[in-house]
């Protein structure tokens, strides 16, 4: 079964870390129809980060804010998937 009509995915105060990220990154590969990505409030690192932003090309909106480990690199590619 494929989704068809989710345009939100609210996951935030999850306590997702590196894996849960990496799987979010995959999917993202697959999305058709997802447009807004909530994931504030986590424990995502940089790896994690990098895969979601590498594969968020149809999202219009991703919230990481609150992250315990912000870093230099995913605040650039914010900047940069925002730019686009």
């Amino acid at each position: 079964m494929q989704n068809e009509s989710l345009n939100t995915l609210i996951l935030q105060d999850n306590e997702l870390g590196e894996d849960a990220a990496d799987k979010i990154g995959s999917a993202l590969i697959q999305n058709k129809t997802l447009r807004k990505l909530v994931l504030a409030d986590n424990k995502i690192k940089n790896i994690g980060a990098r895969s979601i932003l590498e594969n968020a090309d149809l999202l219009t909106s991703i919230d990481l804010s609150r992250w315990i480990y912000k870093s230099f690199f995913i605040v650039l590619q914010l900047y940069k998937f925002y730019l686009e």
